[in-house]
């Protein structure tokens, strides 16, 4: 079950069983800046987790779920970073060649799991440098609805959340929104 409030806390809670598992996760910023019309996207997720008992995380990923015609392109975000320091830094203020060497130069996790003791929290930045797709007749753009954050963790739990970027102040241009390739809502 999902629990929404006014302060953007997400719990996630697991039906009731002998041992319980128990995340609480608050996204605290979620936005995508646009440098360059239809071509260069930077994005920023920051979040919590709180673990209520000891948990180990597997694996974090962004994805994006596109509409094309009558199919669904889910696109994985490889070039996505997990960064663990740098924290309260606003990535997204930065020009992209800062953009890129701040991310680059962030401490990141490297690999999983990871554990987060029982009540302790983990606090992220997901950051990372997307670009729009090349089609024959030019650059689309990116949506800013149909983002998805999976968190995968202990033996076979998963969270997953979908997600709808809220463009940053300093954006060159709104990150379109279309249904079919080519037609912009």
């Amino acid at each position: 079950m999902l629990v929404f409030s006014k302060n953007k806390i997400l719990e996630f809670f697991l039906l009731p069983t002998k041992n319980q598992d128990k995340l609480k996760i608050e996204i605290i910023k979620n936005e995508i800046r646009c440098y360059k019309q239809d071509i260069d996207y930077a994005v920023q997720i920051d979040l919590e987790i709180y673990a209520y008992k000891k948990t180990s995380i597997r694996s974090i990923q962004l994805t994006c779920t596109e509409p094309i015609g009558y199919l669904n392109k889910i696109r994985e975000l490889n070039n996505i970073n997990i960064i663990i320091d740098n924290i309260n830094e606003d990535f997204l203020n930065k020009d992209p060649i800062s953009f890129k060497k701040l991310v680059e130069n962030s401490k990141k996790i490297s690999k999983f799991p990871i554990v987060i003791e029982e009540s302790e929290h983990l606090i992220l930045k997901i950051a990372g440098y997307v670009e729009g797709e090349r089609l024959p007749d030019g650059w689309e753009g990116l949506r800013l609805d149909g983002w998805n954050l999976i968190i995968k963790y202990n033996d076979n739990k998963v969270y997953s959340n979908k997600l709808t970027l809220k463009t940053h102040d300093k954006t060159l241009k709104v990150a379109y929104t279309y249904r079919d390739v080519g037609f912009y809502v």
